[in-house]
């Protein structure tokens, strides 16, 4: 899956996304980074003064509810 077939995996989107332990974290995407092995995204679940990077799979983005 690439960031074209991905509409959420695009840089100041917001999205939601759900933790190894099960937390629903929401944040914006502030890189996108295509490898050979598949397209890594950079989510910011943090704020502006103190952010909390998250690396995920674009097919683990989701809109914000």
């Amino acid at each position: 899956m690439s960031a074209v077939a991905n509409p959420l995996a695009k840089e100041g989107k917001k999205v939601e996304i759900t933790r190894r332990n099960g937390v629903i974290a929401k944040g914006v995407v502030a890189l996108v980074n295509e490898t050979d092995k598949g397209t890594w995204v950079s989510v910011n679940v943090g704020d502006k003064k103190t952010p909390d990077i998250v690396k995920v799979r674009a097919s683990q983005l989701r809109k914000p509810s």
